[in-house]
């Protein structure tokens, strides 16, 4: 009987063993691609309309043909997105009853239920997951009333400064904070708090809420969108190879989004798109006096490429990695030891000159933006 149980043991220890070295392995490998897919991006010629100008990249992409996206999976009903034990803000379930993996990205907003939410990293959610339980943030303050049984795509993106707030701050009072700036950048009447953060009044409908999507839905904000989109969203048509996009608003450099290839950036080009532009109603971007050029933007994937790079773990299929100094932030989803989606942001010291803009002029070619 001891003997059996010493072998036993010595299985289970050197299973765990196989195990740690081969998610060291993986580490290893998914680090490295990394590394060498932010060198092979090439940055391609930009685009502007008004205060927003986006540059094309390429990266040395995979073609994906077995992934769904949000909203395809969410057309044919494959997804099952709901609240947890009758609501929790800051998690969700979600099960694939498909056959084909689905990826969500972090600041996609799911409207329904008892309050609207977007994700605070991207996912891949495997075919035939089971439930899987996901960190996600409130972007309705105000509501806590059941809407629908299922949470489902609201078509829209998070802006910018949302998606940081959940993804960088992990903090629900930010993301709260950044939705009311995106009311009062795009001039649209907030409704007056009617209840502590902490307990949401007991608001019936979004159109009476807080709601990030209310932002998309009012019709002069829609206005001025349409007008970018109209200019901005014919780029991937134009750049067969394009893969990513670095935003510049106001002549700041705000984020870099990247895929894995053209086809899965096209899926999600629209959303991005009326997200950057809603973006560049934000007045306070470009205060600090500068304009990034062509070599800032190259400058930004470099220090991606060097950043330092934790794997940080996901409940969903592939790993989750963390670029980390004190110059660029992100994150990047790697599946099948190739990239599926991955982000960077730069980071702003307040007391000194953006770090990015080392070989940048004062001044910019950029024309007032008037939403009117």
């Amino acid at each position: 009987m001891r003997k059996t149980a010493k072998n036993l043991t010595g299985i289970i220890l050197m299973t765990a063993l196989v195990l740690f070295c081969i998610q060291a392995a993986l580490a290893i490998s998914g680090d490295d691609y990394l590394r060498e897919y932010y060198r092979k991006i090439k940055v391609l010629t930009p685009q502007t309309y008004g205060n927003i100008t986006i540059y094309p990249v390429q990266g040395p992409g995979k073609i994906y043909r077995d992934i769904m996206t949000l909203d395809s999976a969410a057309s044919k009903n494959m997804l099952i997105i709901s609240e947890i034990d009758g609501g929790r803000v800051n998690e969700l379930s979600i099960e694939n009853l498909g056959d084909m993996p689905v990826f969500i990205m972090a600041g996609e907003i799911l409207t329904g239920c008892k309050q609207d939410r977007i994700l605070q990293d991207d996912i891949l959610i495997p075919a035939r997951s089971g439930r899987i339980v996901v960190t996600a943030y409130c972007v309705e303050h105000g509501r806590w009333t059941n809407e629908s049984d299922r949470f489902s795509s609201g078509k829209t993106f998070a802006p910018n400064a949302v998606r940081m707030a959940a993804k960088k701050e992990k903090n629900q009072q930010k993301v709260w904070a950044n939705v009311a700036e995106c009311y009062k950048a795009c001039e649209v009447a907030a409704i007056p708090a009617g209840a502590p953060a902490a307990a949401p009044a007991r608001i019936a409908d979004r159109k009476s809420s807080n709601s990030l999507q209310r932002v998309y839905e009012d019709k002069n904000v829609k206005r001025v969108i349409d007008r970018g989109y109209d200019v901005l969203s014919g780029l991937p048509d134009r750049w067969r190879n394009m893969t990513g996009a670095v935003v510049v608003v106001n002549g700041e450099i705000i984020c870099a989004d990247l895929f894995g290839d053209h086809e899965l950036l096209c899926a999600y080009w629209d959303k991005l798109v009326r997200s950057y532009c809603a973006e560049a109603m934000n007045k306070e971007y470009g205060q600090r006096g500068y304009y990034a050029a062509r070599e800032d933007v190259e400058i930004l994937l470099s220090r991606a490429r060097h950043a330092g790079m934790d794997f940080t773990g996901t409940p969903g299929a592939g790993s989750l990695i963390s670029l980390g100094s004190n110059r660029v932030s992100g994150t990047a989803l790697v599946w099948g030891n190739a990239l599926l989606h991955g982000d960077i942001f730069p980071e702003y010291n307040q007391e000194q000159a953006p770090p990015i803009y080392e070989n940048s002029r004062k001044g910019g070619f950029y024309r007032d933006y008037n939403r009117r």
